[in-house]
């Protein structure tokens, strides 16, 4: 009987500094001025038989598929055909802080530029090669699977984000892991959670990041060994923004009065309220210097002076600019992110790291590999707005038949035994992901089912029909009201096609899971700005 084996290869994809725009944010005025930490790409390939899977994690916004079609034929090549192009999966992390790897955000051109082609010449050899590596990996391997789910490191961001509609949100708050063992210990795991790669701060830094699988990866490495390869699969993070920061939900908000005949502002309880979230209140002056000497800085050159009154107020008084409330804001909340123990983007990714430990520890079960397979479709999907799509790079994905428009996207469906990997080529909605979950569980059984994002391709936010029609932020950014329905529809098609699995079928009425955990507080939300009467 052939035996199920696993090879892993992770490689560094940092781009140089000076030349690189950072891609996530519209309007940056910079490009990349240092390395925070040192982006990967973290592969793994599975052989059972003659059947080879490789999946791909890139530490990268996303990738446009002419980029994803480039390295799937140059591994078909290096690995003389042994793995197959439409068995191979590229996933990116999305991380906010990597290059512009699709020509959206360089300086200066927002949404009308070009990518780096030599960088991503680069790439798709590297990536390629990393294929290669796993594939001269291979080893005898046992496969295990865990999940469970984690509170407060990931929230619905849709109410919050302006211009969003207020609206009842919810997110999925489950971590699945699979544990791959050979006969000398672990030797690597697939980890799959949702969450934006905003928590590192690249504004204010422009730095290059992997954003909080950064830390996700470090913390692995060190409670296992430096050898374990984490291949990070983010899931349908279109909603969902990080939470590095555990606020307690009976914490009190605070007031900032703004006397602005008087240049001065008043933060109310502040002392308290700093000590509450286990913050010393008495470094914040320190902090602002550093701040107002920071040339990147929004207040940087702003005279500001600061004081604790006896009853823990903070008095801050502005010698001559009064900054704009939302900058007084930023700066509070600044504060007490920069004083925690860790930066917000390893403080999240060591939360979904410690989870995935614990799991292995106590929740971990072997899963009987038997089968490996690989299911790809091609989707047409809408484009209700070419207008919007045909602004930059996406115009050269539209497709016209009798004056409607089109794009073509790439989803797949992997089976390894009884876990199911399904993609999606952008940044789908909580709502598709929980629909999805549901209705394979419900008609198919209580298996693995992991979801990965911007993975094969990128074509910004994918929203369901009550989504797009709520409008706000992601819907500037969707090409279809029924793009999310359309790709549900197809996914669940190649899910019935595999091995022992019933047949799935796709419905919208159905219960999804409403988790309150949203619910818990935010600081922005704890900080409330008044103007003084």
């Amino acid at each position: 009987m052939s035996k199920f084996k696993a090879g892993f290869q992770e490689i560094d994809i940092t781009p140089p500094i000076g030349t690189t725009a950072l891609a996530g944010y519209g309007g940056l005025k910079k490009f990349a001025q240092g390395i925070n930490d040192p982006l990967k790409a973290s592969c793994i390939v599975l052989e059972l038989q003659e059947t080879r899977l490789a999946i791909v994690s890139l530490d990268l916004v996303g990738l446009l598929p002419e980029t994803v079609g480039k390295i799937r034929d140059l591994a078909f090549d290096l690995s003389d055909g042994l793995v197959q192009r439409q068995n191979i999966m590229i996933a990116c992390t999305h991380t906010h802080s990597g290059p512009d790897t699709m020509g959206i955000f360089t300086p200066g051109h927002f949404l009308q530029y070009k990518p780096d082609i030599g960088y991503l010449e680069m790439l798709v050899r590297k990536v390629a090669g990393s294929i290669l590596g796993a594939l001269n990996n291979l080893e005898p391997v046992t496969a295990s699977y865990a999940t469970g789910s984690l509170i407060g490191a990931s929230a619905n961001r849709r109410a919050h984000l302006s211009p969003n509609p207020l609206h009842e949100r919810t997110i999925d708050p489950e971590v699945q892991a699979l544990y791959f063992h050979s006969d000398q210990g672990l030797k690597g795991i697939i980890v799959n959670f949702a969450a934006h790669g905003t928590s590192f701060p690249t504004g204010s830094t422009m730095h290059i990041s992997a954003d909080f699988v950064h830390g996700l990866r470090d913390e692995l490495k060190a409670h296992y060994n430096q050898a374990v390869t984490c291949v990070y699969l983010n899931g349908a993070i279109g909603d969902v923004t990080p939470l590095s920061l555990a606020i307690p939900k009976e914490i009190e908000p605070v007031s900032i009065t703004l006397d602005k005949e008087n240049n001065e502002g008043i933060i109310g309880g502040f002392k308290e309220f700093c000590n509450v979230l286990h913050v010393d209140a008495s470094r914040f002056a320190s902090f602002v210097e550093e701040i107002v000497e920071n040339p990147t800085s929004k207040l940087h050159g702003v005279s500001i002076l600061t004081s604790l009154d006896a009853q823990g107020n903070l008095i801050l008084k502005f010698a001559e600019k009064f900054p704009s409330s939302r900058n007084i804001k930023r700066l509070l909340m600044l504060f007490i992110y920069n004083e925690q123990e860790d930066p917000a983007h390893v403080r999240v990714g060591k939360k979904i790291a410690q989870k995935v430990i614990k799991l292995q520890e106590s929740r971990r079960r072997q899963l009987d590999v038997t089968c490996l397979i690989s299911k790809e479709a091609i989707v047409t999907l809408d484009i209700d707005d070419p207008e919007m799509a045909n602004e930059g790079i996406f115009e050269d994905y539209i497709i016209e038949r009798d004056g409607e428009f089109f794009s073509e996207v790439i989803v797949q469906a992997f089976q390894v035994g009884p876990a199911i990997i399904l993609t999606i080529p952008g940044e789908a909605v909580t709502e598709m992901q929980l629909r999805l979950k549901t209705l394979i569980r419900q008609q198919a059984g209580d298996i693995p089912v992991l979801i990965s994002g911007v993975s094969n391709g990128e074509i910004g936010y994918i929203l369901t029909p009550e989504e797009f029609d709520l409008a706000g932020y992601e819907s500037m950014i969707c090409f279809g009201r029924e793009n999310a329905h359309i790709i549900e529809r197809k996914l669940l098609e190649l899910v019935s096609s595999l091995e022992g699995i019933s047949p799935v079928r796709w419905s919208c009425e159905i219960d999804l899971p409403a988790n309150s955990e949203t619910k818990l507080p935010r600081l922005k939300e704890l900080l409330i700005i008044q103007d003084k009467k």
